[in-house]
């Protein structure tokens, strides 16, 4: 199977999560920001994640995707994701967002991803973006005023995965952590951020069983 996918994506970083803690091999395809030929091929639009199976059909959406691989090959063990809401993490995404934009979209092409291959991508990505924050140049101005709030956000974090028992150094991986990992991933892109002890090894964890890689 394949997962087409922007390395820097929260979307794609879940699956990957999922994924890689359950063993399962995924051809990572990294494709080109500027590209939507191939995406629109596959499933209509220009989106990432996308999940191409092995009897050829495609998927995109990262919560079907999650859930397809987790309920429909056993062969890598039973489900272990539940779809029960879970109000305070997302409560905590809706809150987390601004802010992962201000850090992550004026860093990640600077970062040698394979998403940004050329020019065309680097303009592509700047021209898609810079408009939700103002302008990257701003964002980077207010690094150490974002940074504060990012750190607020994780110690707020923290507490969430405490409170649900994930901190615990055999607790299963839940749809819960699932979603805060991959939001916060994108936040190691900006050295500055100051992490809860508890966070960053409850997030090196998850890291590791995972096989995924910090954006820097």
């Amino acid at each position: 199977m394949q997962l087409y996918i922007y390395d820097h994506c929260p979307f794609c970083a879940r699956v990957r999560m999922l994924a890689g803690y359950k063993k399962i091999p995924l051809e990572l395809v990294y494709v080109p920001y500027s590209e939507e030929k191939m995406l629109i091929d596959l499933v209509g639009k220009k989106a990432v994640p996308v999940l191409v199976k092995d009897d050829g059909t495609a998927s995109a959406e990262s919560l079907d995707i999650l859930l397809w691989l987790d309920r429909n090959l056993s062969r890598y063990g039973a489900p272990i994701i539940g779809t029960e809401e879970d109000a305070e993490v997302d409560s905590w995404l809706n809150d987390a967002l601004l802010p992962l934009q201000k850090i992550g979209y004026p860093r990640w092409s600077k970062l040698g991803l394979k998403e940004y291959v050329g020019e065309k991508d680097l303009k592509e990505w700047e021209g898609r973006k810079a408009p939700a924050i103002e302008s990257f140049a701003k964002a980077l101005d207010e690094t150490d005023r974002t940074a504060k709030e990012v750190t607020s956000l994780l110690e707020r974090a923290g507490s969430l995965l405490a409170e649900r028992g994930s901190l615990a150094a055999d607790s299963p991986l839940t749809m819960s952590e699932i979603k805060l990992f991959a939001f916060i991933r994108g936040f190691t892109s900006e050295p500055s951020i100051l992490w809860p002890e508890g966070v960053r090894q409850w997030f090196d964890k998850r890291l590791e069983q995972s096989g995924m890689n910090r954006l820097v």
